[in-house]
């Protein structure tokens, strides 16, 4: 086999690669992926080797974040159902940023939008992500949703 045929094997081979990472991140971020593209939303979907850097200043680097060790923490938790739970969620943001601002929704993938297609379609984004950290690109404020709780600190 000649060197140009190798080649041609192998940019096909990483064309193949690539097509497969990215069914992959869009299967990952289902159903939100085809709730936002359907809805004509302006949004991003990248994978965490993609992902835009996040993370307030007073964020520790630990696997996780120590809550119960960072001052002026606050914490939600008793919903009766999720609806409850994500109306929460939407009203904290609100609190936050306006409704064309751009945050980040970060789990196994990241998702790039605003606050307002965020509320849209927020059902289909918490059947997608179940334990997300929701912040801003550059921003101190940092929410995080698991289980049955929400914790969230703003500053």
């Amino acid at each position: 086999m000649d060197s140009e045929r190798r080649k041609l094997i192998e940019q096909k081979r990483q064309f193949n690669r690539a097509r497969l990472a990215v069914k992959e991140l869009r299967d990952r971020a289902e159903p939100a992926f085809s709730t936002l593209l359907e809805a004509g939303e302006d949004f991003n979907l990248r994978s965490l080797a993609d992902a835009k850097r996040w993370g307030p200043s007073w964020l520790t680097r630990a696997s996780y974040v120590q809550w119960r060790e960072i001052d002026d923490v606050q914490w939600a938790y008793g919903f009766d159902d999720d609806r409850q739970k994500l109306a929460k969620v939407a009203e904290i943001l609100c609190g936050i940023v306006g409704p064309e601002d751009r945050i980040l929704v970060c789990e196994q993938f990241q998702l790039d939008l605003t606050r307002a297609a965020f509320e849209r379609h927020i059902d289909a984004i918490f059947e997608a992500a179940w334990r997300p950290y929701i912040t801003a690109e550059k921003a101190e404020w940092l929410i995080e949703v698991k289980g049955g709780e929400i914790w969230w600190k703003v500053g």
